[in-house]
């Protein structure tokens, strides 16, 4: 698989994982689920699962043995099935307007990091809760943190980049949307063998929602 690496190295957040002492965030694993054995890499907002007879079979992975993954994976809820050009994708992300702040690299914008994958926050050391850092003074770059209606989910830009990259790895100009909600784990199949999960902003009262992908 060509740009393995970088593939993985997209979903992992090693600073987050060596702050909290989450190993699951630091790099990709081995793991069985339903009794198939998948690669599988996050940061905690966002999932890589990938059969393992697809990665590079020169490369070692560790082998998971906890219930962390699994129990991520035993949540999404599959409700629809939809087809996604990527185009689409791409069109809103060439539209983004452009920002001299950038996320947080270890609480991804979010200004609090978790002791678990899932529970207890503590607000982010990196950037002091704030959720964002700024880049170099005169430097600009693409505002990931728009937030992207996407059916019934609603999105930040970067994780909606981070699947579009997947797309272009493989190769791919249409994948399905295989899980759709507005507040729970949203799935993504490319493929058909590879596997997307993006947790979506929650929605709440007043929320400004800046784009939209229509289908």
């Amino acid at each position: 698989m060509n740009n393995e690496k970088f593939l993985f190295d997209m979903f992992c957040n090693p600073e987050l994982g060596s702050d909290t002492g989450k190993a699951v965030l630091i790099e990709p694993y081995g793991i069985v689920y339903k009794e198939n054995i998948f690669i599988v890499a996050t940061d905690r907002f966002t999932l890589l699962k990938v059969p393992v007879e697809l990665t590079t079979q020169n490369r070692t992975y560790k082998t998971f043995a906890g219930d962390d993954f699994k129990n991520v994976l035993d949540k999404v809820v599959y409700n629809v099935n939809i087809p996604l050009k990527t185009d689409l994708i791409k069109d809103v992300l060439d539209k983004l307007p452009k920002t001299d702040i950038e996320d947080c690299p270890v609480c991804k914008g979010e200004g609090l990091v978790s002791t678990k994958i899932i529970d207890e926050e503590v607000v982010c050391e990196k950037c002091n809760g704030d959720g964002h850092i700024h880049l170099e003074k005169g430097a600009e770059k693409p505002d990931y943190r728009v937030r992207i209606k996407l059916l019934e989910a609603v999105f930040q830009a970067r994780y909606l980049k981070r699947l579009y990259d997947v797309t272009e790895i493989f190769k791919t100009d249409e994948i399905i949307i295989t899980a759709n909600h507005s507040n729970t784990a949203n799935a993504f199949s490319v493929l058909q063998h590879i596997e997307v999960i993006l947790m979506p902003v929650r929605q709440g009262e007043g929320m400004e929602i800046e784009s939209e992908i229509k289908i």
